[in-house]
């Protein structure tokens, strides 16, 4: 009988089982390297198999979700054509159903955007969760943040370095810093691994515009820290609650609720 070694998380997004948060799934790995499911994943991986989906829990682009997102666009292809029909034959104005196709992509386009966060953090931090917590948190009472999770890219060079916190990740915590007021909550906080190395750090500013809408602060350092590393940025803003993320260069929404 072969003994079995590491450990390794792999996620899976609960809404294919009827709601929006994500559920770990302990896999592990033998001397040979060969994924051993657990009892519990098999299960999951059979449901998924029965619906023709295969997973490979090694490879987030492989994930179930993009078959969930092929159905969804494939609906919104549905609901296109239908108003080409209808254009022929319909007297009544269409903007309406353009306003429904829209906001169908935007919602398509968030739900993206947060399962891949999650494959982009796992790797680099356990503290996923309590970073997940805390931006909820803020994006409700619309305080402003700006969280950079250091991934394979060294920062020490890229950014003006703040106060020295050197803590564990607690949603509390970071909360606290960025609360208004507090003389911290202006700049970023840096996440190493499962640490808040600092905190009120100056990140270099990207110079980009993204459509008409002119770029706050924020936004424009966690996109400018994004196009010269491979760190993680993200962003709640102040203003409207949203939550973002800035990753190689571009900023993707993120929905307010299940992120992780």
């Amino acid at each position: 009988m072969k003994k079995l070694k590491s450990k390794v998380i792999y996620t899976i997004p609960h809404h294919i089982f009827g709601n929006n948060y994500f559920r770990k799934i302990d896999i592990m790995k033998s001397k040979t390297n060969k994924i051993i499911p657990s009892r519990e994943t098999k299960k999951i991986h059979k449901k998924f198999e029965k619906r023709g989906v295969f997973v490979d829990p090694t490879n987030c682009d492989m994930s179930p979700m993009k078959q969930t997102l092929k159905e969804e666009l494939l609906h919104v292809i549905h609901s296109l054509q239908q108003s080409v029909e209808a254009m022929d034959t319909d007297t009544n104005c269409l903007l309406g159903n353009f306003e429904k196709i829209k906001e169908k992509f935007v919602a398509i386009e968030m739900k993206a955007a947060t399962f891949y966060l999650n494959c982009y953090l796992s790797p680099f931090t356990e503290k996923y969760p309590e970073l997940s917590h805390c931006v909820q948190n803020m994006s409700k009472r619309r305080h402003g943040g700006l969280i950079v999770i250091e991934r394979e890219d060294s920062l020490a060079t890229l950014i003006r370095p703040g106060i020295h916190i050197g803590a564990e990740v607690t949603h509390s915590l970071i909360e606290s810093i960025f609360f208004p007021g507090n003389p911290l909550h202006d700049g970023a906080v840096l996440i190493s691994q499962n640490l808040i190395d600092s905190a009120a750090n100056v990140l270099p500013l990207s110079d980009r515009h993204t459509g008409e809408k002119k770029l706050g602060t924020r936004h424009r350092a966690a996109l400018g820290l994004s196009e010269v590393s491979d760190a993680l940025v993200m962003v709640v803003s102040e203003e409207t609650g949203r939550i973002s993320f800035a990753f190689k260069g571009n900023l993707y929404p993120i929905t307010t609720h299940g992120i992780i």
